[in-house]
């Protein structure tokens, strides 16, 4: 649940620009005061009449709401280019921008700012009933912190929207999800399920979303001792409300089953922080759509397949939670669908090797990724690690050797992976 609303925050629009507004309209309150105690005739503060105060605030106002004008056009405009472009599930990311969300609320606010301090403005030149020498000094000074922030705020657009600088925070959020996975041992042994004639308890989510986390030590606290629960979900699973998360044997009472289907946290978006298998499926689309016929962009298929190969290093070089949980008082919980290393690699790879096929750039990528990993997971010695790796690989030479590629470049590829070690075709494997 708190991970639910803490990335339901970082996705937000609306929170850091809101408070910010809030602060800058507390801190005009607080002008306001201050210019009935400062001295008007000190030194650090503008000069300023009536009349200059009221040209002065106007002008901040004005130019602060053009800017924050400037500043959404530019993000439904870099929305709608990485949608159209890239693929629909990379702008989470873009939005998370937390300098673009302090931008927003600096310009606004500044604007709200200058607003309330132009109303508490009476008089004339000639018969000046206030002074706002600090409220006025202020507003320049936002104005001038808003602008600073709109420059750099462009830049940053500009630079954001490079498909290297895209691809490389998708690698880099993946990275963080699979370190930020928990330790548990393995078991070595997966046990058996309970019989299928004992139905047991079914357990419902209360609402419908994508499964974010399972946790499993949560579950195990709530369960009476020898209890056994199979949890047929794994995260990044679509779920319906009502339908069954999970079994437990022997029966459970209510006040267990609510426990359980709450340790299963259901969101409204996939978040990569809790799910590296999101981070890798929104690579893999920014690959597939680069490797389309309507894009035909081999570069950027290739540029992703190699980053790629960072989080999938990362992830074959560490243990991940197993499809077993024991936990205390002989309890256990079963996760037959959770993901394995196998699952994460077909899962980068398949799709990525299906539709590279025709590409020799990108088919060069997909060699040099899969030798690298191959040579980077035996040499730590992992056993078993690297078998679906070699079938990835195989599959790969084999769709070389079936394609409708020229001979020259056919020799090439099938040469270049000879030298990095890979197999020749799937027969060999």
């Amino acid at each position: 649940m708190i991970t639910s609303i803490y990335e339901r925050i970082r996705d937000s629009l609306f929170l850091v620009p809101i408070t910010l507004i809030i602060g800058l309209g507390l801190l005009a309150w607080g002008a306001r005061w201050i210019d009935g105690v400062v001295p008007a005739d000190s030194s650090w503060l503008l000069p300023t009449t009536v009349d200059s105060t009221r040209s002065i605030l106007s002008t901040v106002a004005t130019a602060t709401v053009t800017v924050a004008g400037v500043v959404f056009s530019m993000t439904a405009v870099v929305v709608q280019l990485a949608t159209s472009q890239l693929s629909p599930r990379v702008t989470q990311g873009l939005l998370r921008d937390r300098y673009q969300q302090v931008t927003i609320g600096m310009s606004v606010g500044t604007f709200v700012y200058s607003l309330l301090v132009l109303s508490d403005v009476h008089g004339t030149e000639e018969i000046p009933f206030s002074r706002h020498d600090f409220s006025a000094t202020l507003a320049v000074a936002l104005g001038v912190i808003s602008m600073v922030l709109i420059v750099y705020f462009i830049d940053r657009v500009m630079r954001s929207m490079r498909i290297d600088t895209i691809i490389r925070r998708l690698a880099d959020e993946t990275v963080a999800s699979i370190n930020a996975l928990p330790d548990r041992e393995v078991p070595s042994a997966e046990g058996l399920t309970p019989p299928a004639d004992d139905p047991g308890s079914l357990v419902y989510v209360a609402k419908s979303g994508w499964v974010g986390s399972i946790d499993v030590d949560r579950m195990a606290a709530a369960l009476p001792p020898d209890s056994v629960v199979r949890v047929d979900l794994r995260i990044g699973d679509f779920i319906t409300r009502d339908e069954v998360a999970a079994r437990v044997w022997p029966q459970a009472d209510e006040k267990a089953a609510a426990a359980i289907a709450a340790a299963i946290d259901v969101n409204r978006t996939r978040t990569i922080s809790t799910d590296p298998s999101y981070g890798i499926r929104q690579l893999v689309d920014v690959a597939l759509r680069a490797l389309s016929p309507s894009m035909n962009d081999a570069t950027t298929g290739a540029d992703v397949i190699r980053h790629l190969g960072a989080p999938m290093q990362r992830l074959l070089m560490r243990d991940i939670p197993g499809r077993i949980h024991n936990g205390e008082n002989g309890t256990r919980i079963y996760l037959p669908r959770a993901w394995s290393h196998s699952d994460y690699v077909h899962a980068a790879f398949r799709e990525l090797r299906i539709n590279a096929a025709g590409e020799p750039h990108a088919l060069h990528a997909l060699i040099e990724t899969l030798a690298s990993l191959i040579g980077v997971v035996e040499g730590a010695d992992f056993e078993g690690r690297t078998a679906a790796l070699k079938s990835e690989a195989a599959e790969v030479i084999s769709s070389i050797e079936r394609s409708d590629l020229a001979e020259v470049d056919k020799k090439y590829l099938l040469d270049f992976a000879r030298r990095v070690g890979l197999p020749e075709s799937t027969a060999d494997t």
